[in-house]
């Protein structure tokens, strides 16, 4: 079978990832379902569980969803190493006109057999072998079958059962730059509050003050932890009422 990945004509497993990157108040996750062989099957676990581990964790949901994703990607990934590793001899295969004659007066039986339920894998391994070609080879011809009738230039078939396709990729960059971006952002919203509350204590202190002093016409004002005492405050005493002289009799 052809590998859903590379291409590649090689024993092939089917395989879920899952991925996940947290962007504080938003994420952004992907999913890869397909047959693969064992060459992308690690390449797909290190680079959807790896930006998952890396950079999953930034925001709520993120924690909260983030290692499930992560465990599911490891327990399909041990779960299929026991698969055959990709051949020596494997190659992209090349549909020539020879096996697209050889394979013409099955195209009737290939989709019928198909819509009434039967095993994609089974179908094209049977014909592979009757009709002497590679299951890469018949692939390649439903894929073919399936154009044209896409583009009007055949009579229509029944719909081949299309497999799942790999979804487009965020590059990695992008994802660190994201990663990075919120780190920042992060960064400078703790160091805010911590700055803030650093000063909270003096400003109670400069209150608690303020509230208990004996002046008269008192006017106390904190700006960044500090109180000032405007001049014309005095306190009560001879020869003063309510900051007024009073007159000798």
């Amino acid at each position: 079978m052809l590998c859903q990945n590379c291409g590649i004509e090689a024993p092939t497993r089917e395989v879920t990832y899952y991925q996940n990157i947290g962007a504080l108040v938003m994420r952004f996750h992907k999913k890869f379902q397909g047959r693969v062989c064992k060459r992308c099957l690690h390449k797909l676990f290190f680079e959807y569980a790896g930006i998952s581990a890396v950079a999953g964790w930034w925001g709520v949901i993120s924690m909260i969803v983030n290692p499930f994703m992560i465990l599911i990607d490891i327990f399909q990934y041990l779960t299929r190493l026991t698969m055959p590793p990709v051949p020596a001899n494997a190659k992209f295969p090349q549909l020539t006109q020879m096996e697209i004659d050889r394979l013409e007066p099955e195209t009737t039986a290939i989709f019928q057999r198909l819509n009434t339920g039967a095993n994609l894998e089974t179908v094209v391994t049977e014909i592979a072998r009757r009709e002497n070609v590679t299951p890469g080879q018949v692939i390649l011809f439903l894929r073919q079958k399936l154009n044209q009738q896409a583009q009007g230039s055949a009579a229509p078939a029944p719909v081949l059962p299309k497999g799942p396709t790999r979804p487009s990729v965020l590059p990695l960059p992008v994802a660190a730059g994201i990663v990075i971006f919120c780190g920042v952002i992060a960064y400078a919203g703790w160091n805010q509050k911590a700055l803030e509350m650093s000063f909270e204590p003096k400003i109670a202190k400069l209150s608690d003050l303020a509230g208990k002093s004996s002046f008269e016409n008192r006017h106390v004002k904190i700006t960044d932890g500090l109180a000032l005492y405007p001049l014309s405050v005095f306190p009560p005493g001879r020869g003063h009422s309510r900051g007024k002289p009073q007159r000798k009799v």
